[in-house]
């Protein structure tokens, strides 16, 4: 019988992975390739040579690892960002760097670099790492650039106690009442008795005070030693006396918050205070018993409120329970998430204006919701996203939040779905479209997660279903390139460099292979 041999019309389907050779049934295998090296595939069926590389500028230090970051400032103006290890240079779009050579200190170690989450908004670039305050980038000139804390009007905050640089020494570490905990330096007061002291798993209620030192405790859970080191202990919640402010209007007015017993600490200054369904910014220390401030909130009355009634509330965000390690812009909102201390927590400012988190339940006030997964897992957010919903990409799946039907996200309006159970790895996920890409947590395959209508709800399928091997080492960084064709570049832990040509209207998933030098 004489051989024949079959053309083969395009390529649109790309690599395949050797463990589907021969699986005739697949509706792709006609157009896919055993090895597609250097070449582009086409979304027409076709197959072109890439385009080489040149080489432009060494990084600052080719011994390390840096980032490129995109900076668009207009359609007609961008630049991109070097950032290294606590350092960012700056190159113009044909690759020239910008004369000096100009260069800005930042925070940022080049491991926090290769982890940091970033969103542009209209006049800046917002930066977000859990080791680092979160960071506003602005552009003035090409030679003139600001990085800088961003000027948070009200962080988010909480009842969560205070962490003391003191050293304590418990008589017994064991379950009982009449323990004593006696700290290194004067720390506690009259005011403390009812409070908590946390240290890991172990907690103690305070039940006596003898002096700056000296408190008597009730351990209710064990604590694994005697020793509790400097730093490392909580005292919980808020001080247990009465407290009464001397006005409760106007907006903006001075008050005064006088204690009965000892209470107030000159830490506390920048702090707030709920108290008869108002708000008191803390801005003056005057003694333990008496502290000065403004008025956030109009209080309902000026009378005095008993323990337990009134609470003092500190900012979330701090170097002790870590700070966001993501954000983006949805609804004119900036969304915050993922801090150490609240990994599955998101916040989101007040309406329009991204620098205020005082949360409230107006609906353009700021808003805090905790994301909750079926298994009741606590599920560390690596990123939010704006789509047609904001999605959180978390380790352990993926949400969707929404404020329902045609309506906003406000603080008395959410709905959090459980959309799939995949998980995020820590690499920043693209936007192609409709669909944001992302790499599973162990950073094999690529999924897109978009909206389907007929489900209402989000899928997120492989697109490395059938070239699994091409992901071999991990999935290191990602870019969407739109021109000429629809391309996401893909760097691997190896060094190696591929690309998936991906046009989801033309049922095209197509996988090439490039040799770049110094790639293992």
């Amino acid at each position: 019988m004489a051989k024949t041999k079959q053309l083969q019309g395009n390529f649109s389907a790309g690599v395949l992975s050797p463990e589907a050779m021969g699986r005739v049934d697949i509706a792709r295998y006609p157009n896919a390739a055993r090895r597609l090296r250097n070449v582009i595939s086409r979304t027409l069926g076709g197959a072109k040579k890439r385009a080489g590389t040149q080489y432009i500028a060494a990084t600052k230090n080719s011994s390390n690892r840096s980032r490129i970051i995109a900076y668009t400032i207009s359609k007609d103006l961008s630049y991109m960002l070097e950032f290294g290890n606590l350092y960012m240079r700056v190159f113009k779009p044909d690759g020239t760097q910008v004369a000096g050579p100009y260069e800005i200190v930042t925070p940022y170690t080049i491991a926090q670099v290769l982890t940091m989450d970033f969103s542009q908004g209209e006049d800046a670039m917002w930066i977000f790492h859990q080791g680092v305050y979160p960071q506003r980038l602005r552009y003035f000139a090409e030679n003139k650039w600001d990085l800088s804390p961003a000027p948070f009007t009200t962080l988010p905050f909480a009842e969560i106690g205070d962490y003391y640089a003191v050293a304590l020494t418990l008589s017994l570490a064991t379950v009982g009442t009449g323990r004593t905990a006696t700290a290194g330096s004067a720390v506690f007061l009259v005011s403390d008795v009812g409070r908590a002291i946390i240290w890991n798993a172990g907690l103690a209620v305070i039940t006596g005070w003898t002096s700056t030192t000296v408190v008597t405790v009730e351990i209710k859970i064990a604590f694994e030693s005697v020793n509790v080191p400097s730093g490392s202990w909580n005292l919980d919640s808020t001080p247990q006396t009465t407290n009464t402010p001397n006005a409760a209007t106007p907006v903006g007015g001075a008050v005064t918050l006088t204690l009965t017993a000892n209470g107030w600490r000159a830490t506390d200054v920048g702090k707030y205070v709920r108290i008869n369904s108002g708000l008191v910014k803390i801005t003056g220390y005057t003694s333990a018993l008496i502290v000065t401030g403004i008025i956030v909130r109009v209080l309902s009355s000026a009378a005095a409120a008993p323990a337990l009634s009134w609470t003092l509330e500190s900012a979330v965000w701090n170097a002790t329970y870590g700070y966001p390690a993501t954000g983006t812009f949805y609804e004119q909102r900036l969304i915050a998430a993922g801090t150490i201390k609240y990994p599955a927590t998101l916040w989101g400012s007040k309406t329009g204006e991204p620098l205020e988190f005082l949360i409230g339940t107006l609906d353009d006030d700021a808003f805090a919701y905790t994301l909750a997964g079926e298994d009741s897992q606590v599920n560390q957010i690596h990123f939010v996203v704006a789509s047609n919903r904001l999605l959180a990409l978390t380790y352990g799946g993926e949400f969707s939040v929404y404020g329902g039907v045609e309506k906003p996200i406000t603080p008395t309006n959410v709905q959090i779905g459980t959309e799939t159970p995949h998980g995020t790895s820590t690499v920043r996920p693209v936007q192609v479209r409709k669909e944001t890409l992302f790499a599973q947590r162990a950073g094999r395959k690529l999924r897109a997660m978009g909206f389907s209508a007929s489900e209402d709800g989000y899928k997120s399928p492989d697109l490395t279903t059938l070239a699994e091997h091409i992901t071999e080492s991990g999935i290191a960084c990602m870019a969407f390139q739109q021109e000429p064709e629809p391309l996401v570049w893909i760097g691997l832990n190896s060094g190696r460099l591929i690309s998936v040509t991906l046009d989801r209207d033309l049922e095209v998933i197509a996988w090439n292979d490039h040799e770049t030098d110094g790639a293992d």
